[in-house]
C-alpha cells in the first residue's frame, strides 16, 4: 500500500492522529526505505516534541532508541517479501 500513499495527504492526516502513531509510522517507513513518505511526517513529529514511545507498546522490554522519531525499537519487524 505504501506505493499509493500521497505524502502530502499523509502529512495532513497525521496532524489529526495520535502523535505516537505518527512516530511509529515514520520510523517504520524509514526502516523500509520509504524516506520520502517518512519525511512528510517528520515536521509533524518535530512540531509536537513528543516523548519516546515503544514501537511495540505491549512489550515492556527496552530496545534501540531512534532519536529522529523518538521511538524505542523494542521489537523486530520483518516485512513480508514482495
Amino acid at each position: 500500500l505504501v506505493e499509493v500513499i500521497d505524502a502530502k495527504k499523509l502529512a495532513v492526516a497525521a496532524r489529526h492522529a495520535p502523535i505516537a502513531w505518527v512516530q511509529r509510522l515514520g520510523h517504520l517507513l524509514e526502516m523500509l526505505d520509504h524516506g520520502a513518505k517518512a519525511e512528510a511526517l517528520q515536521k509533524v513529529v518535530a512540531d509536537a516534541g513528543p516523548d519516546y514511545v515503544r514501537l511495540a507498546p505491549w512489550a515492556k522490554k527496552s530496545g534501540r532508541y531512534d532519536p529522529k522519531w523518538r521511538v524505542i525499537a523494542n521489537t523486530t519487524v520483518e516485512p513480508d517479501d514482495l
